[in-house]
C-alpha cells in the first residue's frame, strides 16, 4: 500500500449520501490486477474517524470525491483516470475504483515495497 495523507471532499452528489464532508485519505492500494495487467482494482483507504459508512453512507458515486481523487493522483504523476467500481465492491474503510493498463503502470512505478 502506498501511504498518503490527503483530505478529499464529498460534494453530496452520491446516490448513498448527500453529506458534504472532508475525508482524510490514508492509503492507496492496487488490491487486484488481472494476469495481463489490463484491469485492476484501486482501493482508496480513508480514516474512519472522518467518514463512517454506517453513519454517513457510501462515498461511492460522489462526483466531488472522484474529481479531487483524480487531482491528487495527477499531482502524484498518475494521469490515468480511475472510475468507481460497482457498489458491492465498496468497503468499510475504502472506496473501490476500476483502473486500466496505464494506471497500473503509472501506479506501480510510484509504489515502492516497504
Amino acid at each position: 500500500m502506498l501511504k498518503v495523507n490527503a483530505v478529499l471532499h464529498t460534494d453530496g452528489s452520491g446516490y448513498w449520501t448527500t453529506l458534504k464532508n472532508a475525508v482524510r485519505v490514508i492509503g492507496l492500494e492496487l488490491a487486484y490486477v488481472d494476469e495481463t495487467a489490463q484491469f485492476g482494482e484501486l482501493r482508496v483507504y480513508f480514516d474512519e474517524h472522518t467518514w463512517d459508512i454506517n453513519h454517513h453512507g457510501l462515498i461511492y458515486t460522489d462526483k466531488g470525491f472522484n474529481r479531487e481523487l483524480k487531482q491528487l493522483l495527477a499531482d502524484m504523476g498518475i494521469n490515468s483516470k480511475p472510475e468507481y467500481s460497482e457498489q458491492g465492491m465498496q468497503g468499510e474503510d475504502f472506496v473501490s475504483f476500476d483502473v486500466g493498463t496505464q494506471f497500473i503502470s503509472e501506479f506501480t512505478s510510484l509504489a515502492v515495497p516497504a
